[in-house]
């Protein structure tokens, strides 16, 4: 059975718990900070230390945090729910053989990625020797709109669903190749259905491409795959003419994979 996920964004902040919310923005800055002491994270989360340290002495006593000298850190135990985050994910475990294949095939940067919250969450991502120093550690959460995964989702998404997502999160501008007009973007949308892969020439890191395809996990239901590399390896003929048939396959191939 293929195991889809998908989150509707909602607005009921009127039943938030505010301490939670706090919780969550302290173990974020911990996260962002990779560690520090607790002026550190007040700074960072503009509460007051006293606050900010009893936050973290619970933390601490539940054993999501520990401390190294003066410094907080984020506990180990993070690394088994992220792994179970990731590996209930049935596309994970059943596209990493072709993600591998890619990689040798390319030796560049490849990721899995998934759509949650009008964000695009990378689920899986390797390097190949040749590759990019892989970011996909730290910027977990990417716009859709600026990236090849990301507008290979967007072109297979409803079009009420697009323009939710453009609402909350905008079309902000990475580079000066970013689109951030919503006419432009959905022109590029529609390209990317008609021929199956999208393109991303610099428009979110500068000196950097991306090839990405769509892979559908269940009927309406979406996932991408990708590859980034510098500029100077992904000339105009690898970029246009060779790398989206050999994504294309790769997406082929794993939404095979998921029936079989």
């Amino acid at each position: 059975m293929i195991s889809a996920f998908r989150v509707v964004m909602t607005d009921d902040s009127a039943n938030h718990v505010k301490s939670v919310t706090r919780a969550l923005d302290i173990i974020e800055a911990l996260k962002d900070l990779n560690g520090g002491g607790v002026s550190d994270v007040a700074d960072r989360v503009d509460i007051p230390p006293s606050t900010v340290h009893n936050y973290l002495a619970t933390l601490q006593a539940n054993e999501y945090v520990v401390t190294k000298g003066s410094e907080y850190h984020l506990a180990d135990r993070f690394i088994h729910i992220g792994d179970f985050a990731k590996n209930r994910h049935d596309l994970v475990n059943v596209g990493k053989r072709e993600i591998e294949s890619l990689v040798e095939e390319t030796g560049q940067t490849v990721n899995l990625v998934l759509e949650e919250n009008g964000m695009g969450i990378y689920a899986y991502s390797r390097t190949g020797a040749g590759g990019l120093q892989n970011f996909a550690h730290v910027r977990e959460r990417e716009y859709l709109h600026s990236t090849s995964s990301g507008k290979a989702l967007l072109a297979n998404l409803p079009e009420e669903r697009v323009e939710e997502i453009i609402a909350t999160h905008g079309l902000p501008r990475k580079t000066s190749s970013t689109i951030t007009e919503e006419s432009e973007l959905k022109a590029d949308l529609s390209t990317i259905r008609e021929r199956g892969y999208s393109l991303n020439d610099e428009e979110n890191t500068p000196g950097v491409r991306a090839v990405g395809a769509p892979i559908e996990i269940e009927a309406d239901t979406f996932a991408a795959v990708s590859v980034a590399g510098p500029i100077n390896r992904f000339t105009d003929e690898v970029f246009y003419d060779e790398l989206p048939g050999m994504v294309h396959r790769t997406a082929k191939s794993i939404e095979v994979d998921l029936v079989s």
